[in-house]
């Protein structure tokens, strides 16, 4: 590849997914290696901004971009072993 990033083209360089607007909670899951009920809890708990469209929840990219970003600075800033449930986010929920 050519370019700044090593990021395959149409992928998103902070979190890996698909550059769209809306994202479906089971690629999120395996994106992030959990199960769809943790993505729905973090939904549920105003984590990741999301809409239902019929029976299945969509993400809002951005909303997940902004969790990642936020979640990998204070990780990276403040490695002082195991966190609580709330704070690990996806493994967490």
């Amino acid at each position: 590849m050519t370019g700044k990033s090593d990021v395959p083209a149409g992928v998103c360089e902070v979190c890996g997914c698909p550059r769209v607007r809306w994202l479906r909670v089971g690629h999120l899951a395996r994106q992030f290696g959990c199960t769809d009920k943790v993505v729905r809890r973090m939904i549920r708990s105003g984590v990741l901004d999301a809409v239902r469209l019929g029976h299945e929840w969509r993400v809002d990219h951005e909303s997940l971009d902004d969790y990642v970003r936020r979640e990998s600075v204070g990780r990276l800033a403040t490695d002082d072993g195991p966190r609580s449930p709330r704070q690990r986010g996806f493994g967490g929920l």
